[in-house]
């Protein structure tokens, strides 16, 4: 059996409410195969567009 270690479990959707959130969010983790998505909305990802 193969096991895999989920060290993230984040919902990208109407909940995330600031900039940068969601890739703070995922930047969490310790790799990419480490986080689980249980929901997305594009609308989820936010950025400052004044940012350097």
């Amino acid at each position: 059996m193969h096991n895999s270690r989920i060290d993230i479990i984040v919902s990208l959707d109407e909940s995330i409410y600031a900039n940068g959130q969601a890739y703070i969010a995922l930047s969490r983790a310790p790799s990419w195969k480490s986080i689980k998505i249980t929901s997305f909305n594009e609308m989820s990802i936010k950025a400052d567009v004044k940012s350097n």
